[in-house]
């Protein structure tokens, strides 16, 4: 038969007593007290006091933490905070600057951050701003529109997001990026425009008031238009201005004032040599 096992005393050496309980050790104590062990240490590091002395001493600061509020116990601030969804700084300073106890700073808080809330569409937002700064609109816009409107928060955002949202559907269909025309790619519509020396905004404006595509209008301003570009440079028409005379033969404006100015020529030399170096390409 085996004989039964001496029971080992090693562990005992390693007993701690605190408070007439013994534990099996200082950690397994500062656990059941509900204390970091590693902060007892450094507070009897920090205070030169015995390991005992510290755990009372923390017990005591950990009570003093604590409070009743809303018939529930609290074990710090910042767990009521946290369960509130309020800002701990904020109870602080109501306590610190009005003289309140903590109970009535967390109510004036509370109060406060619920009149601060809003809800758009079924989602709850911890104020305007932050629901504007979400969906993407100033809230200066918003504000504005309601003291100009008299309309509400909700109905003002609206009335802005679906604004926003058809300025951006605009912007999208009336300047496409890339743009292609002839055949040719250019970075965006407005690109396209100052190649021909053409104004964006009457091409638009064209486009919108005969429901026409961007191509269709630029055709009306390059090929119908009276003043257009012509196949052939014709020499005998007087123009009002150079810039004129660049957009009707679809050159650019700069490049016939620097050959101009590298080989001293006129400007109607210059864009003669411009054309035909186009009409090449």
């Amino acid at each position: 038969m085996h004989k039964p096992k001496r029971k080992s005393k090693y562990w005992e050496q390693f007993s701690y007593e605190y408070d007439g309980v013994t534990y099996s050790g200082k950690k397994n104590c500062c656990e059941k007290l509900g204390l970091r062990y590693l902060g007892v240490l450094q507070h009897a590091h920090d205070y030169n006091c015995t390991f005992e002395e510290a755990i009372s001493q923390m017990l005591e600061n950990k009570q003093k933490k604590e409070f009743v509020f809303r018939n529930r116990k609290w074990l710090s601030l910042d767990t009521c905070c946290d369960f509130y969804k309020i800002n701990k700084y904020s109870v602080q300073q109501l306590q610190y600057q009005c003289g309140y106890t903590v109970q009535e700073a967390l109510e004036r808080s509370i109060n406060h951050t619920n009149l601060l809330r809003f809800k758009y569409k079924g989602k709850n937002y911890a104020s305007f701003r932050e629901c504007c700064k979400e969906l993407g609109i100033p809230e200066c816009t918003v504000r504005r529109c309601m003291r100009e409107t008299g309309r509400s928060k909700t109905v003002a955002l609206n009335y802005c997001l679906k604004k926003a949202e058809n300025r951006a559907g605009n912007q999208k269909v009336y300047n496409p990026s890339p743009f292609f025309y002839k055949g040719k790619k250019y970075d965006s519509f407005v690109k396209c425009c100052w190649n021909y020396n053409l104004e964006a905004d009457k091409v638009r404006q064209k486009c919108i008031a005969e429901d026409i595509s961007l191509a269709e209008a630029l055709n009306y301003y390059l090929i119908q238009h009276p003043v257009r570009r012509k196949n052939d440079y014709d020499s005998t028409i007087c123009h009002k201005s150079i810039a004129e005379q660049c957009r009707q033969y679809g050159i650019k404006y700069y490049d016939v004032y620097n050959y101009s100015s590298r080989y001293n020529c006129s400007k109607e030399e210059a864009i003669k040599h411009c054309f035909l170096k186009l009409s090449k390409n």
